[in-house]
């Protein structure tokens, strides 16, 4: 029999556990077709996909080849030539249940593929010439032209005029017009530009972010099931992977302006665990910021209320002028007359951005991978190629292709007569 990975073997001892804590007895073909047939995913409960069906009768098959093998005492053909093995099982001397659960699960696996076969033909996965024709149509300046068109920006002045009061001498009001930023001073630029950013519909947000963390970081569609939390409750109430993994969420943990996602339900969890994965790219967490808070302008305006009388000498000024550390307008000759005069902290109209961090899933809602899928093939339908887009495509542009150290691990890889992934894992630390 063909030699497996000991990935896609652990696979397979898991899917014949799986069916045999239902049925009981992989033999019995009748119970275990219809379990296949009517079972649901224990994750979000939904009947079992084309694909997932397809890969429990591989896992059956690779079973009962096995069990074949140590019948017979001698070792299978490779059990995916279905016509020759089947062909060969018939000929041999083994129970008439072995013989007919094989061929009736070689049967099933035979017209799943048939239909996984033409879906992916007609997406290109499995044609070469499809696939490329559709990657080489959609290039790097077509995603950041999609980018562009994803996003609506409020226009804000950069300045703002206001009237600054120094203070007051017997009613007379000492100030002056001044310009000053449109936000206060230690307001982030990246609060700023997520502010701007509000201007964008949700469903274009959504896309957009999408978007960029298939290119950035090579998801999967789980990131459709991101759930809101600030650090300090996620740090309290998940403080260890275990508690992570028994919640099986997936999160965006939001710490001010940095993000981190946390996921523990995905394809291969099992086997990699929690993954963690911080965001660093700005215009990325420009728009997570945008998505996840709510944001309220507001005039901001500094005053004292009750104005401190001095006596005029050389230390109150001082004293006054460290009250504001500004550019201070020195009313000296105003006041050379005068025993006493009032100082008020300046009166600033300026704004400020108060911010609320949201609740519930970042996309609004849970998105299922066929609902990524819909939302990421139709962004496709905005550029003028209108080339249908595949979460795969934007990670392979993101990717960037093979590069030179790649093919040369690929090459000592053959020439060691293994793949690269065993290359990696043993030769590389």
């Amino acid at each position: 029999m063909k030699e497996l990975s000991e990935k896609t073997i652990a696979l397979y001892t898991k899917n014949v556990s799986r069916v045999e804590d239902v049925v009981g007895d992989i033999l019995d073909v009748k119970s275990v077709i219809k379990f296949i047939e009517t079972g649901v995913s224990a994750r979000g409960g939904k009947p079992f996909s084309v694909s997932t069906k397809r890969n429990l009768y591989s896992a059956l098959i690779y079973q009962l080849t096995l069990d074949i093998e140590d019948t017979l005492d001698i070792e299978v053909p490779e059990y995916k030539e279905k016509a020759k093995t089947i062909d060969w099982i018939k000929k041999q001397d083994l129970d008439e249940n072995i013989i007919t659960a094989y061929i009736k699960y070689n049967i099933e696996q035979h017209k799943l593929n048939e239909i996984l076969f033409n879906k992916y033909n007609k997406e290109g996965t499995i044609n070469p010439e499809k696939s490329k024709a559709k990657q080489e149509g959609f290039t790097k300046e077509d995603y950041n032209k999609l980018l562009s068109s994803l996003t609506q920006k409020y226009s804000i002045p950069e300045e703002t005029d206001f009237h600054l009061i120094y203070g007051e001498i017997d009613n007379d009001v000492i100030a002056e017009d001044v310009v000053a930023p449109y936000f206060v001073d230690d307001t982030p630029s990246i609060l700023i530009d997520a502010y701007k950013l509000q201007k964008t519909p949700e469903d274009m947000l959504n896309k957009y972010i999408l978007l960029q963390l298939f290119y950035q970081h090579s998801f999967r569609n789980e990131i459709g099931n991101l759930r809101i939390i600030d650090k300090k409750s996620f740090d309290k109430l998940y403080d260890t992977d275990e508690k992570i993994i028994k919640k099986k969420w997936n999160w965006i943990v939001v710490d001010e302006y940095d993000f981190e996602i946390v996921r523990a339900q995905y394809k291969t969890d099992k086997v990699y665990g929690v993954i963690r994965t911080p965001i660093e790219n700005r215009d990325l967490k420009v728009a997570l910021a945008s998505k996840v808070y709510n944001f309220k302008l507001e005039t901001f305006r500094t005053i004292r209320p009750v104005p401190k009388e001095y006596k005029w000498s050389a230390k109150s000024l001082k004293e006054i002028k460290n009250l504001y550390s500004g550019n201070f307008k020195d009313p000296e000759i105003r006041i050379k007359t005068k025993d006493t005069f009032k100082y008020k902290i300046p009166q600033i109209n300026n704004h400020i951005l108060v911010k609320t961090l949201k609740k519930g899933f970042l996309f609004d809602s849970e998105l299922s991978s066929e609902k990524v899928q819909s939302m990421v093939r139709s962004i496709g339908k905005q550029n003028n190629k209108n080339i249908e887009l595949s979460p795969t495509m934007i990670v392979k542009l993101g990717i960037g292709g093979i590069t030179p150290a790649i093919k040369e691990l690929q090459k000592k890889a053959k020439s060691r007569g293994h793949s690269s992934s065993t290359q990696l894992k043993t030769y590389l630390k």
